[in-house]
Formats: C-alpha cells, structure tokens, sequence
C-alpha cells in the first residue's frame, strides 16, 4: 500500500518555479523504530519537510510488509500496533517529490524492527 499526500506552501515566485535548487527533505534524519510486543500502539511522528525553493510537493509512503501493523494517521503521523506484528525487520519507504518544471525527489527508509 502507497500513500500520497498533497502538501502546498505558498509559492512567492512564480519565476523562481522554473529553477529548482534541490529537492524537499526532512529536517532531520529518520530514527529507526524498534517496537516491543505490547498492549499499547506507538505513534512515530515523521519529521518536518522542507524545500529549497518552497515548492509544494508529495509525499508517498509505502508501507510494504509492515502493512498489518501500520497505520498513516496523516501526512506526518505514523501508528504501529506491536500486537498485530511477527518479529522481524520491516522497511518502510518514502519519497518526497516536489512539484516543479523539473521535478527533483528525495528517497527515505524507515527502518523497524519488532522483537
């Protein structure tokens, strides 16, 4: 399963969409999640995005295996269920994309790992 989200801040310059000085990231780096069996869910809260150019962009989120136990709350909002997990390692990709004449991209894993 891929989850997009659209996400437009305001755009100052339409000239300056024409340029496009890199692709949106995250402020900080992705922390790798290691989840417990347990009664309770762990929300995991991605970090803020940012684009040079003040793009707007997308945000696709795949979930891959950690489908069973995953869910995207919104745009930045991560919930595992440890309960419905097998242990093991599961990663999760994401792509920020900005929406630009020429489009540039950033690609992430999230790392998790029941036990």
């Amino acid at each position: 399963m891929t989850v997009i989200f659209n996400f437009s801040p305001s755009q100052t310059n339409r000239a300056a969409s024409l340029m496009n000085i890199g692709p949106p990231v995250f402020i900080k780096d992705l922390e790798d999640i290691i989840l417990e069996e347990s009664n309770s869910t762990f929300d995991y809260e991605l970090p803020m995005i940012t684009d040079p150019d003040d793009d707007p962009y997308d945000i696709q989120i795949a979930l891959k295996e950690a489908i069973p136990f995953t869910t995207v709350k919104d745009q930045s909002l991560l919930r595992f269920d440890p309960l419905k997990a097998k242990n093991g390692h599961y990663i999760i990709g994401i792509q920020i994309k900005d929406k630009n004449v020429i489009p540039k991209l950033s690609k992430y894993q999230l790392r998790i790992v029941v036990i």
